[in-house]
C-alpha cells in the first residue's frame, strides 16, 4: 500500500477556496492553492466591504473572527501562511493516482512579469498605448494591456494581457527592476498530494440573456451597480 501524502491541492481561490486552504493550514497541512486567474479572491475582492457592518469581506473568511484579532490577519494585506502555497495562474493539465496519492500536472501561464521582481510601481502603465475594457469593473471602464486587477490583488503583482499587448516595449524600457520579460513562457510544475478540494465557484449571468418581455438593455448588472455604489473608487 502507498504511504499517504499529507498535502492538498485546493482548486479555486474564491470564497470557499481560501476558506477551505486556511482551516487546512491551521491543522497542520500544507496546501497548494491554485486559480487560473493571476489574484486570488473570486469575485469578492469587487464587494469591497458587507452591509451590515461595512467591515471588509475578506476578514470573515479568517479562523478569528474578533474584529480587534481580525485585523492582525488581514488577507488583504497578506496570505502568508506557512502552510500555504499561492499557485496563481494556473490550470490541471493532468491528475493521476487515487485518494491518498495524486499526481497533478499544473501548466502555469505566464504574466510577462517576474513577481519576485515586481514592486509594483505602476510605470508600466503609464507608458503603455494600448487600451482595453476592465471586466474586473464591468466595463464601466477600461485599463491598459500591462494591469493589476485591483489595487488590493493577492500577489500584488502587474500582468500583460499578451492577446492585446502590441509589443511596443515602452513597458519593457521604462521597468526600473527589469520585472518586464515578453519572451518569457508557461511553466510547468507537478504536485504530489492526498487530496483535491475543488471550489471553482459560479459565474455571472449577461443580462442580455435573460428573458423578459422588458427591454432591459440600459439596466445595470447587480455586480456592475455594486462598482458604482463601491466606496473604493475604481482602478
Amino acid at each position: 500500500m502507498q504511504q499517504k501524502i499529507g498535502a492538498v491541492l485546493v482548486v479555486g481561490a474564491g470564497v470557499g477556496g481560501i476558506r477551505a486552504t486556511l482551516d487546512l493550514a491551521e491543522s497542520g497541512f500544507k496546501v497548494y492553492l491554485i486559480d487560473n486567474r493571476p489574484s486570488i479572491g473570486g469575485a469578492l475582492p469587487r464587494l469591497n466591504h458587507w452591509f451590515p457592518d461595512n467591515h471588509c469581506e475578506m476578514c470573515k473568511m479568517l479562523p478569528i473572527f474578533s474584529r480587534d484579532e481580525c485585523s492582525q490577519f488581514c488577507l488583504f494585506r497578506d496570505l502568508a501562511h506557512p502552510n500555504v502555497e499561492l499557485i496563481p495562474n494556473a490550470e490541471i493539465e493532468k491528475m493521476e493516482g487515487d485518494a491518498g496519492n495524486f499526481e497533478v500536472n499544473l501548466n502555469i501561464k505566464s504574466r510577462y512579469v517576474k513577481a519576485d521582481r515586481c514592486t509594483g510601481c505602476g510605470l508600466c502603465v503609464e507608458v503603455c498605448p494600448i487600451e482595453v475594457q476592465d471586466k474586473f469593473n464591468e466595463g464601466l471602464q477600461k485599463r491598459k494591456a500591462v494591469y493589476i486587477k485591483n489595487p488590493l490583488a493577492i500577489p500584488n503583482v502587474y500582468s500583460i494581457d499578451i492577446d492585446n499587448c502590441n509589443k511596443c516595449g515602452e513597458c519593457v524600457k521604462i521597468c526600473p527592476t527589469k520585472a518586464i520579460d515578453l519572451d518569457l513562457t508557461d511553466e510547468s510544475r507537478q504536485l504530489a498530494v492526498g487530496a483535491i478540494i475543488v471550489s471553482t465557484g459560479g459565474w455571472d449571468v449577461p443580462i442580455a440573456m435573460l428573458d423578459t418581455a422588458v427591454s432591459i438593455t440600459s439596466t445595470p448588472a447587480s455586480m456592475a451597480l455594486r462598482q458604482v455604489m463601491d466606496a473604493m473608487p475604481l482602478v
